[in-house]
């Protein structure tokens, strides 16, 4: 009896320990499968505050290029009708500068064909603007270049083409 309960006790031994493992085996697959979603989670988590951040820096870039415009328009007013100071000519064509390079680095497309129909329209204003006709002339001709890789096609050539007349 003794010899056939120790067997008894054996098997007993043996499942509990068989059981014990594939517990424990199923229970560090369920961890590797939570730590792999876990790293995912992180990751997409990443992606997220990436594209996030880099949507704010374009909203922010691109009222940085509206207000340079803004600016540039009115002191190219200024020029026009406080007299030809030329600090003012120097500033307006700084902020022009600045608001086509940032606009070139995000793709504002719209933005740079506001830009140079902007610019076209200061030549137009000047009193001896005949002798910037190959600046007018440039600057729609760009215009119309980024009026046509804007989503609004249409809308931006009948802006420049208004402005042309």
């Amino acid at each position: 009896d003794d010899i056939l309960y120790d067997c008894e006790h054996d098997q007993l031994s043996r499942d509990l320990c068989k059981r014990s493992l594939d517990a424990a085996q199923n229970s560090l697959l369920i961890i590797k499968k939570l730590n792999d979603k876990l790293e995912n989670d992180v990751k997409e988590k990443r992606l997220i505050i990436i594209k996030d951040t880099e949507q704010k820096q374009q909203d922010l870039a691109l009222r940085r290029v509206r207000s340079y415009i803004n600016i540039a328009n009115a002191m190219s007013e200024k020029y026009i009708n406080d007299g030809k100071d030329n600090a003012n000519l120097q500033a307006f064509s700084q902020y022009i500068k600045n608001a086509i390079k940032l606009s070139k680095k995000y793709n504002f497309y719209e933005e740079l064909a506001r830009l140079h129909s902007s610019l076209s329209g200061f030549y137009l204003f000047l009193p001896n603007y005949l002798h910037y006709k190959k600046e007018i002339i440039a600057t729609m001709k760009q215009a119309i270049h980024y009026a046509s890789l804007t989503k609004n096609t249409n809308e931006y050539l009948s802006c420049v083409y208004d402005i042309a007349q």
